[in-house]
């Protein structure tokens, strides 16, 4: 017992990982009720994360449209808070219960693989990863927020050290902040969460597809 001890192999550390990311995943929930509740704080999670953007998109036009007393900009403030209200309460269980779904998804397991073939990635290889990566419309919708982010700081600078109220720098300032902000909530609202929701709810289905 003791020389089969000894001449067998120890499992190498990446099977062992992967092993226990397997079970784990395997025993998290194993009853379609349990199933069907971690499915639904997820989707909640998301819903509250998309009515970030969207409350913040309908509160700005309003603003603009009708003055900060008109009733969209009270309604859009009531969106807000809840839907930040609901994202505190319910990230500290959705947050794992998202890291799950994808590791079961395998998304986990592919990002390592890339990862362990980095070095041997030649030119070619490297230039096709990039053209997939610029052809997701989440990427893509994430890089067109990047100048709209830029604007709304610019402009929040520009207001902030206006040196009298009303002054040409300080509109100058709300309008380059009005554009940067509405642009940003706007790609978050309508390309980056949606996108980001479908797409795990495609591979999900792929891999339930009895259901």
């Amino acid at each position: 017992m003791a020389f089969a001890d000894a001449v067998l192999p120890s499992p190498a550390p990446e099977a062992t990982k992967a092993a226990a990311a397997r079970r784990i995943v395997a025993g998290l929930p194993r009853s379609r009720l349990a199933a069907a509740a971690a499915d639904a704080v997820i989707c909640l999670f998301l819903a509250s994360l998309w009515l970030l953007p969207a409350g913040a998109l309908a509160s700005g036009v309003g603003r603009l449209a009708c003055g900060e007393g008109c009733a969209v900009v009270a309604a859009a403030s009531k969106v807000l808070l809840g839907a930040a209200v609901s994202c505190a309460f319910v990230s500290p269980v959705a947050v794992p219960l998202f890291l799950i779904r994808l590791a079961s998804l395998g998304l986990f397991a592919e990002a390592e693989k890339a990862q362990r073939d980095a070095p041997t990635l030649s030119r070619k290889s490297i230039s096709a990863v990039a053209r997939e990566s610029l052809g997701d419309p989440a990427m893509l919708g994430f890089l067109a927020s990047l100048p709209f982010v830029l604007l709304f700081l610019v402009g929040d600078l520009l207001k902030a050290h206006s040196l009298v109220k009303g002054s040409r720098q300080e509109e100058i300032g709300s309008v380059i902040s009005d554009v940067g902000f509405l642009g940003m909530n706007g790609l978050y609202c309508v390309i980056m969460i949606p996108t980001i929701a479908l797409q795990l709810w495609r591979a999900w289905r792929m891999t339930r597809p009895g259901q």
